[in-house]
């Protein structure tokens, strides 16, 4: 793996993001933010939409990836 940034390879054709930035700006617009947390954001907005996903769903999964990243469950925590 190289270091640093992911770059375009291949300059003979286009780029795959730009079809999927241009399709996320035009579904929810861009903030004067990183893209990165852009996209992971409206990803999680798609998967509501489409699955009816709530925003506790999330919350539930941070946390329990918190906990296990923290090593709670291994250590037998609250």
């Amino acid at each position: 793996m190289e270091r640093g940034s992911l770059l375009s390879k291949y300059m003979d054709r286009t780029n795959p993001m730009v079809k999927h930035m241009g399709l996320m700006i035009k579904r929810y617009g861009m903030a004067a933010a990183p893209a990165a947390p852009q996209m992971f954001g409206n990803a999680g907005r798609e998967h509501m939409k489409k699955y009816g996903t709530k925003p506790q769903h999330f919350a539930k999964i941070a946390w329990k990836t918190n906990k296990a990243f923290t090593g709670l469950e291994q250590h037998g925590g609250q």
